[in-house]
């Protein structure tokens, strides 16, 4: 979003929740507000902001402004809810499980994005490949914890501009087909990266 765009956003937001903006008592504290949405926006299209925000005030019961963080949320939900699921994940780790170290360490380098940062060690699949099926529950206890807050630490880099949609869309493996269809860009290489 250009400046002019997300002052006619935090217009919206004024309008709609007057409480929220009564400290705001003079045009430099609206330029810092404008100056801090802008940063947190610069790569959002006006159009997805602006359908968040119908989203929220649609369902909004609290009589504030939504945040930033709210507003992203909405944006990426989408994103996130395309994740592999834990299940699917553990079996991709499963399938690549093998005792002889140097097998576990090639089907290591081979494992997609975060399920590799999950895993952490090619020793994991190593020892996953000689346990017990008891031994086996605890291993999947293990991992489906780091994948999740492999997602998670994702999802929060992604909200705070830290990463793109599409390298977000890369750790986690999502096909190039979902991401054009929750893009609505055909060329991926249209999609602003960092």
């Amino acid at each position: 979003m250009n400046r002019e765009e997300t002052r006619n956003i935090l217009t919206i937001l004024r309008v709609n929740y007057p409480t929220s903006f009564t400290n705001v008592s003079n045009e430099k504290d609206m330029n810092l507000i404008v100056n801090t949405w802008g940063i947190l926006f610069k790569n959002d299209n006006v159009s997805d902001v602006y359908n968040a925000i119908l989203k929220i005030i649609a369902s909004n019961t609290s009589g504030f402004a939504p945040t930033i963080g709210q507003i992203k949320d909405v944006m990426n939900q989408p994103f996130k809810n395309c994740v592999m699921s834990d299940e699917k994940a553990w079996s991709i780790v499963l399938n690549n499980a093998k005792v002889d170290f140097n097998q576990a360490k090639r089907n290591f380098e081979r494992l997609p994005g975060n399920i590799k940062k999950a895993v952490e060690y090619p020793s994991f699949l190593s020892e996953l490949g000689s346990s017990s099926k008891f031994q086996q529950n605890k291993f999947k206890q293990m991992f489906i914890e780091r994948y999740r807050n492999v997602i998670q630490e994702d999802y929060k880099q992604l909200n705070s501009n830290v990463i793109s949609r599409l390298e977000f869309c890369n750790r986690n493996s999502i096909p190039e087909t979902t991401i054009k269809a929750l893009t609505g860009v055909a060329d991926l290489e249209r999609i602003e990266t960092k």
